[in-house]
């Protein structure tokens, strides 16, 4: 995982990478807007939902991505839990499984970071009635 000129190091919640040259720090706010627009491409997703509550969550900064993914750092990973709403007859496990994959390639795609982990809540089920008229 770690490059000749570069080292990753885990600080608070930021992914830091050293180089030579200078560092690159990604955000928390950053990986779980990737890991959204990842999401909201996968069929059957009809949006996302707040997560639940925690200490840290009262504190929380960003927007809706933020508000709709938990990262969980170690490490030399990342754990993220996302909260959608499916559309109405998709089959769970298929969108689901969908998810993770998509999510998983995108982080790992644009951070260079092992993502060990994807855990997808199901928050609610959407009825065709339901959606916005578009």
């Amino acid at each position: 995982m770690c490059r000749s000129a570069a080292e990753w190091v885990k600080n608070m919640s930021d992914i830091k990478m050293k180089e030579e040259i200078g560092g690159v720090i990604i955000s928390e706010e950053v990986i779980a807007s990737i890991a959204v627009n990842a999401a909201k491409d996968v069929t059957g997703v009809a949006g996302f939902a707040n997560r639940p509550s925690d200490l840290k969550g009262l504190f929380r900064k960003g927007g809706a991505a933020a508000n709709a993914v938990k990262v969980t750092m170690t490490d030399s990973d990342l754990v993220l839990d996302i909260y959608v709403t499916l559309i109405n007859g998709t089959r769970i496990p298929t969108v689901a499984e969908a998810i993770q994959t998509t999510v998983k390639d995108a982080v790992q795609n644009m951070t260079n970071t092992l993502v060990s982990k994807i855990n997808v809540h199901i928050m609610g089920i959407i009825f065709p009635e339901e959606f916005p008229a578009q």
